[in-house]
């Protein structure tokens, strides 16, 4: 699942992958301080979202795209729901092998 927007005429895409989220909690991102480190933890949703495709942008342009992004209050829920999607991913089951005759 991805999200996109558009800022001063660059496409941006939010997005998750295994990576992104690994390098999230290797920085200390952890969900459950959404709702009690809000101030740290949403902007860091928004950087893990932001680098699974755009590895090359600073701490200061994400900062710019997340003040001037419109919605954050409809965006937020939607982030949480794709990173927790890819979590999911580690622990989901392997698909059932079909058994050969």
């Amino acid at each position: 699942m991805e999200k996109t927007f558009t800022y001063n005429g660059t496409k941006y895409t939010l997005t998750y992958t295994l990576d992104s989220v690994r390098r999230m909690e290797n920085n200390g991102f952890i969900l459950e301080d959404i709702e009690t480190k809000p101030a740290t933890a949403i902007p860091q949703l928004f950087y893990g979202a932001l680098i699974a495709k755009h590895k090359y942008l600073t701490s200061e342009k994400i900062n710019e795209l997340w003040k001037a992004l419109p919605g954050k209050d409809r965006l937020i829920p939607e982030l949480i729901r794709m990173y927790s999607n890819t979590v999911q991913q580690v622990i989901e089951e392997p698909a059932a092998a079909s058994e050969e005759a």
